[in-house]
């Protein structure tokens, strides 16, 4: 069996459309790190303290040359010019509010103050959270996310954490929008491609009927190609991001790898509302997120990739299975993924069936996050409900591939 194995594995790597598909999820990662690095430049160019403070500037120099400009219908009314500069008044002094209060933060950021920025909003958090607790509703559902936002904000304090800023860029940043891009359509493109000729491109003689003519079990023979398959993807994909994640992180740096990241949301039906298609709004459950570190919140994101990836695999392996030509299997595998996805996100009717299939949970960031309850509208759609349905998805098609294989061999 494990001869077997190396055999197919051997096969994989020796086609040159495997090297052709691995050097282009190479480049397409390359292409995908660049953009994200331009993406946090134009950020940090537009939503630094910094940027503010000069689109501030220009702002207050606007207002000030306006105020001075006195309208035609208000010069013989003096009750309306003093309103009129008064109004400017009021935003030139709001704009210098705001300017200095910028200006505080860079100097206190300049000056290593990080932590008693932190501590000052910790403090003003706790506040607006002790004013929403006596209101009748208790603050609905803002108060859920201040205290987010107040937990995140002292698991940094306690741990002596700089926090990041949006425009920040480092290899863990990098890997799990990486992940999510990848997920949400070039991974079932890549992996149809790569294997959708795993058993359908051996099904004419003489390379299938060379193969079953060896004292090896049909079920081994197409075991071996399923594992195969399934490893030289997971290594494929795997191995060209993280690769990618040591070159960012050598250039720009890893990033906190202690850095709190929420997961676990859970969600449940607010009944005290009811839009207009006769359903009711989901809500977050106070308390059901709950924070780990960065380092274990990218390995489990990889873990799920990794899955996904699994029964991406299985069903393309199964669709190889069923169809001989290798084109016309690779042709199916391709279309129907992309259908899929255009078909089940389009259409709002199709969202109670769109949470069997597949493809729809690409981005494996929102089933570590909780947000595809959100996404479906569904508190069911969670996180063991996701793992079930990737299991049978994969169990299922490899039985009806076995069950195919098998019985299809004997024609040859």
């Amino acid at each position: 069996m494990i001869r077997l194995f190396k055999i197919e594995t051997f096969k994989l790597f020796k086609r040159t459309k495997t090297w052709v598909v691995i050097i282009a999820f190479i480049l397409l990662t390359a292409l995908l790190a660049y953009g994200s690095y331009r993406d946090t430049q134009n950020a940090k160019r537009y939503n630094s303290p910094e940027a503010r403070l000069a689109n501030l500037e220009d702002h207050l120099k606007y207002l000030e040359s306006e105020r001075d400009v006195i309208p035609e219908e208000y010069k013989d009314d003096e009750a309306k010019i003093q309103e009129y500069k008064s109004m400017y008044e009021q935003q030139i002094n709001d704009v210098k509010t705001e300017m200095a209060r910028i200006k505080t933060t860079i100097e206190q950021r300049n000056n290593s103050n990080w932590r008693e920025i932190n501590e000052n909003r910790i403090k003003e958090l706790e506040d607006q959270i002790k004013d929403l607790e006596s209101l009748p509703d208790k603050g609905g559902s803002s108060i859920t996310y201040l205290q987010e936002e107040l937990d995140q904000l002292k698991y940094l304090q306690q741990h002596d954490i700089k926090p990041m800023e949006d425009y920040d860029f480092n290899a863990i940043k990098f890997i799990i929008q990486l992940v999510q891009i990848l997920g949400e359509v070039f991974l079932v493109i890549g992996i149809a491609v790569f294997a959708a000729d795993v058993v359908s491109g051996e099904a004419t003689p003489p390379t299938m009927k060379l193969l079953l003519t060896q004292p090896i079990s049909r079920a081994k023979v197409l075991f071996s190609k399923f594992l195969s398959i399934n490893i030289a993807s997971i290594v494929c994909i795997l191995g060209a991001e993280l690769i990618a994640f040591v070159v960012v992180g050598l250039i720009f740096g890893f990033g906190e790898t202690s850095y709190p990241m929420f997961v676990g949301a859970q969600y449940k039906f607010d009944t005290t509302q009811l839009v207009e298609n006769g359903t009711y709004p989901l809500m977050l459950i106070a308390g059901s997120k709950y924070i780990i570190p960065a380092w274990q919140y990218v390995v489990k994101l990889l873990l799920l990739q990794a899955l996904f990836v699994i029964v991406c695999t299985s069903v393309v392996f199964l669709i190889s299975t069923l169809v001989k030509a290798s084109m016309v299997s690779m042709g199916i595998s391709v279309v129907s993924s992309i259908a899929s996805l255009i078909v089940f996100s389009a259409f709002s009717g199709l969202r109670k069936f769109a949470r069997f299939v597949f493809v729809m949970f690409g981005n494996v960031e929102n089933i570590l996050t909780g947000r595809f309850a959100e996404r479906f509208n569904n508190p069911n759609v969670n996180f063991s409900y996701i793992m079930i349905m990737f299991v049978v998805w994969i169990v299922g098609s490899y039985i009806i591939s076995h069950v195919v294989f098998t019985k299809k061999d004997i024609l040859i």
